[in-house]
Parts: structure tokens; C-alpha cells; sequence
């Protein structure tokens, strides 16, 4: 993601499996651009190119359960919780749970 030609983000579809239909997405963006609304409509296109262009028919993806923006630009993107996977991830050598969503082929608006 850029502004003025400027990086102020990175978003990504990795992990592929089940023969390549489905995959996760990860994003992250400068703290200077949180709540603009941007990391929901470049998901949204994410989404939207992963599924109309590389045929995927499922994208996953795990935020924080203490990650409120995360959780939120997810939802609003049209993703759906199906779940909260406990002690899931670590970071400094703590474990945390964090929040399972996905969205399918179904979820994409026509």
C-alpha cells in the first residue's frame, strides 16, 4: 500500500493449500493511518482479485482477540468469525489466542 508514493503498508495472500483454493491474508499498516478505512477497501480488493482471478474459494485470517482494529476491518470486509483458537500464536515467548475468520466465494458481492 502507498500514499504519495510512500509505503505505508503491506498486504498479502500466503499459506496456500487444499490444492491451492484457499490461502490466508495478512496485512499491517502505519499506525499514522489507522482508522481511514484503507486496510478494509485493499482487503476488500485482496479478496475480491484472490477469488475472481486465482480461483481460491476460501481466504483465512487470525487477529488478536485484544486487536479491536484488526477484529473490526475484517468484519467490515465481510469476514466471518468462526472462531477463537486459544494460545495460538507467540510473541516474546508468550502465547496468545487469537480470533479465526474466513471469507468464502459465497461472501463476495456481486
Amino acid at each position: 500500500m502507498t500514499d504519495q508514493g510512500k509505503v505505508i503498508g503491506q498486504i498479502q495472500l500466503f499459506n496456500f493449500f487444499n490444492h491451492n483454493t484457499c490461502a490466508e491474508v495478512g496485512y499491517f499498516i502505519k499506525k499514522t493511518y489507522w482508522n481511514r478505512g484503507i486496510n478494509t477497501k485493499v482487503l476488500k480488493t485482496v479478496c475480491r482479485f484472490g477469488i475472481e482471478t486465482m480461483g481460491l474459494e476460501r481466504i483465512e485470517a487470525f487477529a488478536h482477540v485484544d486487536n479491536i482494529g484488526s477484529n473490526r476491518t475484517l468484519q467490515k470486509a465481510g469476514f466471518v468469525k468462526e472462531g477463537t483458537l486459544r494460545k495460538r500464536f507467540e510473541v516474546k515467548g508468550q502465547l496468545y489466542d487469537c480470533n479465526v475468520y474466513s471469507f468464502v466465494k459465497d461472501n463476495l458481492e456481486k
